[in-house]
């Protein structure tokens, strides 16, 4: 019995060996600007709680604003397969949570071809994302029209239109495309009525001298 144990035991641990030579060590960037290296198990995205095991055996629980969140998506992406259907669902859900919201969507298009089960779930959380998207892009929005810069202002209203058709930001968006347009359009009217009233000025001036000569003459 002690020796069918002992195989168990080393049977287990040559499995463990070879499922971490099958997860090359990654490394992950801080927000603080550190690093450090091992490997992603799991993200919460209730509590927004990315799992790491560190290379030491270290088990760690980061949560977003510890992490740099691009260096994190990348690292969970090389390490989840596209035909898991729940871990891309997870995945899809940490680069939304950390603002990746093109990446997130993405990822949930794949969980979906790997598991079309999943579709209620994936469903629940493209409607968060797009609520979450919309308001980043009004609020970058407001921002570039708050500073004067129309052509800032137009690219994240052109974004909410083709990208997020549906939302009521997006209906904002409209009506500021729509304002912009009347209101370079009615500037170049008045320009254009300028510069005939102009026209039509120097030409009846011009008239008239040609009439006071004829009276003259």
């Amino acid at each position: 019995l002690a020796l069918a144990a002992f195989v168990a035991l080393a049977l287990a641990l040559l499995a463990t060996l070879g499922l971490a030579q099958d997860r090359p060590v990654a490394t992950i960037k801080l927000a603080d600007g550190s690093s450090i290296q091992g490997n992603a198990t799991k993200y919460d995205d209730t509590t927004q709680t990315l799992y790491f095991t560190k290379t030491d055996g270290t088990k760690l629980e980061l949560k977003l604003t510890d992490l740099d969140g691009r260096s994190a998506y990348l690292l969970n992406r090389t390490n989840m397969p596209k035909d898991d259907g729940p871990g891309q669902l997870q995945l899809a859900n940490f680069a939304r949570d950390v603002g990746l919201y093109a990446h997130s969507k993405r990822h949930y298009d794949y969980a979906l071809k790997a598991d079309p089960s999943l579709k209620p779930d994936v469903d629940r959380e493209v409607a968060v994302l797009k609520k979450e998207a919309a308001a980043y892009c009004m609020t970058n929005l407001k921002a570039a029209q708050a500073a004067g810069n129309t052509e800032e202002a137009t690219r994240w209203a052109k974004i909410l239109l083709q990208k997020l058709p549906d939302t009521p930001e997006a209906t904002v968006a409209q009506q500021m495309m729509d304002d912009l347009y009347k209101a370079s359009h009615e500037a170049r009217d008045d320009k254009l009525e300028s510069r005939s009233a102009n026209l039509i000025a120097g030409e009846l001036k011009k008239g008239k001298a040609y009439y006071d000569k004829m009276l003259e003459h």
